[in-house]
């Protein structure tokens, strides 16, 4: 049982880190629309003075992959965005955006997975057992596990 609380305490900090990560990204950052990676460099780059020779030069690049990158022409890997952004003085910060809560999700799931428990059950005779269904549901919600993503797509 103490795992389990060890686990559910785990959960509860992510789900609080990732909503203040969001919170603050999307009042702060994001409050003039998404800017793109090539847009983030070109921005940083400018306002530091630099050109994108001398970014290059930093990084370790070649100035027309700079331009690339900035033009979106070219899709950089992490690595490359890692030097680029060194070379800007500034450290890359990963983080996952949650497009909906964690317990939406969940609970979308939950409800996908127990009607396709008792889908065999649906299919004799036009009957639901929506009581077994929604039992199924609160325990999946509960406690999370593979189950909700078993042949689901998305």
């Amino acid at each position: 049982m103490k795992k389990k609380a060890l686990d559910e305490e785990k959960i509860r900090k992510v789900d609080e880190t990732l909503a203040a990560v969001n919170n603050y990204f999307s009042k702060e950052l994001l409050a003039a629309g998404t800017l793109s990676i090539g847009d983030q460099i070109q921005l940083i780059r400018s306002r530091l003075g630099m050109s994108q020779a001398q970014l290059a030069k930093r990084a370790g690049l070649q100035q027309a992959h700079i331009a690339w990158i900035e033009q979106e022409k070219k899709d950089p890997g992490i690595k490359t965005v890692k030097k680029i952004f060194q070379a800007l003085g500034c450290d890359l910060l990963v983080l996952p955006k949650a497009k909906k809560p964690l317990d939406k999700i969940v609970t979308e799931r939950a409800k996908i997975a127990a009607e396709k428990r008792y889908e065999w059950v649906n299919n004799k005779d036009n009957y639901k057992p929506l009581d077994l269904i929604r039992a199924d549901e609160e325990k999946f919600c509960k406690y999370p596990s593979s189950v909700l993503w078993e042949d689901q797509e998305n």
